[in-house]
């Protein structure tokens, strides 16, 4: 459910971010490709997917998650370079907003 105090257009972006969330746990992926949707905050229900590996959140400042916890990019992604583990992106995430009183 997006935050009361998002704009219109940063609830579209979160929407689109849930139906992609919802399709990854329907399917079981293993991807999950956020990245350029302009969020504004996390959605929670990442955390549902239990066969997650690799979460895509690049170029969306308004997280405030630093590259040096997201990289490598998308584009650089392969076996021998990995993304961070989506708990470690979530874990970084959720102690920033504990920091900045966003929680």
């Amino acid at each position: 459910m997006p935050f009361p105090e998002m704009n219109q257009v940063e609830r579209d972006a979160y929407n689109k971010a849930l139906r992609k969330i919802e399709e990854c746990q329907r399917t079981g992926g293993t991807v999950l490709n956020l990245r350029e949707m302009g969020l504004t905050h996390h959605p929670p229900e990442i955390g549902q997917l239990t066969a997650l590996r690799w979460l895509y959140l690049h170029d969306n400042p308004e997280l405030g998650i630093p590259e040096s916890v997201l990289a490598p990019r998308w584009q650089d992604t392969f076996e021998k370079n990995p993304p961070a583990p989506p708990a470690a992106i979530l874990d970084h995430y959720f102690r920033s907003q504990r920091l900045w009183g966003r929680s």
